[in-house]
């Protein structure tokens, strides 16, 4: 009731002193009945504040029963993790506030607020609604919605603070809840690059410019006596140009302390974005910076993704030979792979382009370890001859 009570402020504070009001409509307050959370106009109109489960039933001034309205923000993050709870108070508002209206004549009954999860009253009522839309805080082009408000780099600060998680939760209403594939992700030291028989920074650039597929990722991985070490990471919503850059601070990093193996994800979806798109780019930055880097597509025609990195990376993980460097941990790239990794699970829509390209670097790495292999030469004993 007190947070209706406050939503319902501004109006009455309008129209106890907007002169432009005034001057066109006249004097709104009346005399008795005008108190916060319930007043009438001289007109007649009336203004109620309910808060949730409280009975609205019988309300109407006169004869006239409500013709529009308004729920703001009715779900909780506490009422959120209760199915049960979330239930209840949509049966309050579909048994008992919907039919306080009127059946006949003009009405609107209008839900706004986050989505805070995901089967929350404002689910459940984008159902039902004759018309639906969500906003979130950056449009399907990365731009801010609402620019007249705040710019880009407001956005980012903010997201920035925050983790990935959270940002999804109150910025793009995507509810992220932790999975159970990864629950824990191994932190400790990486052995010294020298020790590794080489790494892979594989990319997953992220061609599709949809909710679920817009951050760019490239791992550097490595393996030793039989544990995968993620050395670094770059996963951003960024450009290609930038994405490049990242395929060059690796290299920088790398430094010839070990063979340094890149790719880049091209499936036949992505075989227009690889040659139109990145190889153009890649060149440019080449002849810019003096130096052409050698990185391979991946034609592999891959399965599922949420199989295939739960099939590769969940077993590595569970077992603790699956490490993510702990100088690294304070990285905000390194943070948000930590983070996409956690949220994996099947139909969930979390971002998961990190934890694709760690599955394609892990398998790469697996791929180049059995081609080196020595072929083992033996005898038959009953043969002469070796095999």
């Amino acid at each position: 009731l007190d947070n209706a009570c406050e939503l319902l402020m501004p109006v009455m504070i309008n129209l106890e002193s907007n002169e432009r009001l005034r001057r066109d409509y006249g004097d709104f307050k009346a005399s008795r009945g005008w108190e916060v959370g319930r007043f009438i106009t001289t007109s007649g109109c009336s203004f109620r504040a309910i808060g949730a489960g409280q009975s609205p039933r019988g309300s109407r001034n006169e004869e006239a029963r409500p013709d529009m309205i308004l729920v703001d923000d009715i779900d909780t993050d506490k009422e959120s993790r209760n199915q049960e709870q979330i239930d209840k108070k949509w049966a309050w508002i579909e048994q008992a506030l919907f039919p306080t209206m009127s059946i006949s004549g003009t009405k609107r009954f209008i839900v706004v607020g986050n989505i805070i999860s995901k089967e929350s009253t404002i689910v459940k009522a984008s159902k039902v609604a004759d018309d639906y839309e969500a906003i979130n805080i950056l449009d399907k082009k990365g731009r801010p919605s609402w620019k007249e408000r705040y710019s880009l780099a407001d956005v980012n600060y903010m997201l920035s603070k925050i983790s990935y998680a959270s940002g999804q939760k109150e910025y793009f209403n995507n509810p992220i809840t932790p999975g159970t594939v990864f629950k824990d992700i191994t932190w400790d030291k990486v052995p010294p690059l020298s020790k590794f028989k080489f790494v892979v920074a594989y990319c997953d650039p992220s061609y599709k410019n949809t909710k679920k597929s817009d951050f760019k990722a490239i791992p550097l991985v490595g393996e030793y006596q039989g544990t995968f070490y993620v050395i670094m990471a770059r996963v951003e919503q960024t450009t290609v140009a930038n994405m490049i850059k990242w395929y060059y601070d690796i290299d920088e990093f790398v430094g010839g302390r070990t063979g340094l193996y890149n790719y880049i994800e091209a499936g036949s979806l992505q075989d227009t974005f690889y040659q139109e798109l990145f190889l153009p780019q890649l060149i440019k930055a080449g002849k810019e910076r003096g130096k052409q880097l050698s990185i391979s597509p991946d034609h592999r025609s891959k399965p599922d993704k949420f199989t295939r990195i739960e099939a590769t990376l969940e077993p590595l993980n569970r077992q603790g030979r699956l490490v993510f460097n702990i100088a690294e941990q304070s990285n905000p790239h390194m943070q948000r792979l930590e983070e996409q990794m956690k949220a994996i699970e099947p139909k969930l829509g979390a971002h998961d382009d990190g934890p694709d390209a760690l599955e394609g670097a892990v398998w790469t790495i697996n791929h180049k370890l059995r081609l080196l292999e020595p072929i083992k030469v033996g005898r038959d004993r009953r043969s002469k001859h070796k095999y």
